[in-house]
């Protein structure tokens, strides 16, 4: 979830305001620093700014600056401060600070009903496809009160809740420090266009973030409350994939024959393994017959691995696409001194299959679901940790940016870095990861810096940065889905 946020000093100047006499600023900034120097900043002739090189004792910075920026509020509200270290100096800035724009609470409320709206319509794609996984997709779902209906309990309800929960924790720790929020804007996407029927939400932030305390808490707040709510949910639904039980069809087998006795074992869906335990020096024919009742071209993969005396191995592969009830026929060349032979052939069921989180992973092993579909619950959970672990990613302004900007500094721009690359290497797996790296590159890798940026996080933030740490090891899935 990106923020979008307001700088005081990049906006063209807003229209002329009165601002404090500079000599009474003065006199209010040497109160609390040592000022050896003082200058304005102005744009197009219009003083935007009142900057102090300041002097202060390292340990009562905090304090010095907390108890400036309550007198200046308690002055002029519309007034902020921040302190920038430059060309070795600390500077403090006095600016305007960014004026608010309108509340548009009906847009709020359209794009929340227009998502509710569209992952109804997932919702209820997946409870037919659950409860009808032989029969297809169809049109008739999204008006079917029957799918709509367990769609929006099963799905929808869940994954708004994962999704609310999330912006509301953003919402509720702008506020507690003081800054300007806006309501969610939920992006609501038609299931044709987007398989989860949204595309997350974010809020905007109108003030700049005051110090480091302020961006870890916004930062973290979102993805910590989002991660409590889908871990139930995707308890729930593992819960009820093994309850309800329903059996992984097996959609579209081929007939598959050889030349020589073999072994195969069909127990999994879209995929036959056959195993040659005793082979000779020569050719190894095999042919493979697409089903008949197929309504398109039926395209397979098979994958055969030789082993030899020596210890070695060699893989073939070969692809090939089929009507409806042909058959083709393919051969393998066996040399002297092979020992063993199997050959694996997988094919398109049109069953989409996803990665799992670190943290699904692990609940597998208390929940005997294999074999089943996936509960619609269960994949409206699955989205929540997807959502959760993408933002936690340490760049731009992202959660994770924010966080690792708090807890690193300046320095987080090497995470961030590191980040971006971590998402150009998956990609080689998963290409959606590419525009993923490609957005970050243009919002910005970095993270601009909070108003105070000198501001130390304390042991209860660092105990904090540890636990969103656990939860981005936990949630993020290199591989989401499955091809």
């Amino acid at each position: 979830m990106r923020h979008a946020r307001s700088t005081a000093l990049k906006a063209d100047p807003p229209v002329a305001r009165a601002m404090l006499d500079p000599a009474q600023l003065r006199r209010m900034v040497e109160r609390h620093f040592r000022v050896y120097d003082a200058r304005d900043e102005s744009v197009r002739g219009q003083v935007v700014a009142h900057m102090f090189c300041i002097m202060f004792p390292p340990r009562e910075f905090d304090a010095r600056f907390e108890a400036f920026r309550a007198e200046l509020r308690a002055v002029d509200r519309e007034l902020l401060a921040f302190v920038r270290h430059e060309g070795g100096e600390d500077v403090l800035f006095v600016a305007d600070r960014p004026p608010a724009s309108p509340r548009r609470h009906r847009l709020h409320l359209t794009l929340f009903l227009a998502t509710v709206v569209t992952t109804v319509m997932t919702g209820a794609m997946y409870w037919g496809g659950y409860r009808r996984p032989g029969d297809g997709f169809a049109w008739s779902v999204f008006w079917s009160p029957v799918d709509l209906f367990w769609g929006f309990v099963t799905f929808a309800l869940p994954l708004m809740l994962i999704l609310g929960i999330h912006e509301l924790a953003h919402y509720v720790a702008a506020r507690r420090h003081g800054l300007r929020a806006t309501l969610p804007f939920f992006i609501p996407v038609p299931p044709p266009l987007m398989m989860f029927g949204t595309l997350g939400a974010f809020i905007s932030l109108k003030d700049p973030l005051p110090d480091r305390r302020a961006l870890f808490d916004v930062g973290a707040s979102g993805p910590i409350a989002g991660f409590l709510v889908a871990l139930p949910i995707i308890l729930l639904g593992s819960y009820l994939t093994g309850a309800v039980g329903e059996p992984i069809p097996d959609l579209d087998r081929p007939m598959i024959g050889a030349d020589l006795p073999f072994t195969v074992d069909d127990a999994t869906p879209g995929k036959s393994a056959l195993t040659f335990p005793s082979v000779q020096a020569g050719i190894l024919g095999f042919t493979i017959r697409a089903p008949d009742d197929v309504d398109k071209d039926w395209s397979y993969t098979a994958k055969a691995t030789i082993a030899f005396a020596d210890g070695t191995v060699r893989t073939d592969t070969v692809t090939d696409q089929l009507s409806h009830g042909e058959a083709s026929r393919q051969t393998l060349t066996l040399p002297a001194n092979a020992t063993s032979a199997t050959l694996v052939v997988t094919w398109e069921d049109g069953l989409s299959r996803f990665g799992d989180p670190l943290l699904v992973t692990g609940l597998n092993r208390f929940f005997d679901n294999d074999g089943f579909l996936a509960h619609p619950t269960f994949f409206a959970g699955w989205v929540g940790l997807l959502v959760t672990g993408i933002n936690l990613l340490p760049a731009s302004q992202l959660d994770g940016g924010h966080v690792a900007r708090a807890v690193f500094g300046e320095r987080m721009k090497y995470v961030a870095w590191a980040a971006v690359a971590g998402l150009f290497y998956l990609a080689f797996q998963f290409q959606s990861w590419m525009l993923m790296a490609v957005l970050i590159l243009f919002l910005g890798v970095q993270h601009p810096p909070p108003l105070n940026d000198r501001t130390d996080l304390g042991v209860t933030r660092k105990v904090l940065a540890g636990i969103v740490l656990l939860v981005f090891v936990l949630t993020f899935i290199p591989r989401p889905i499955i091809f």
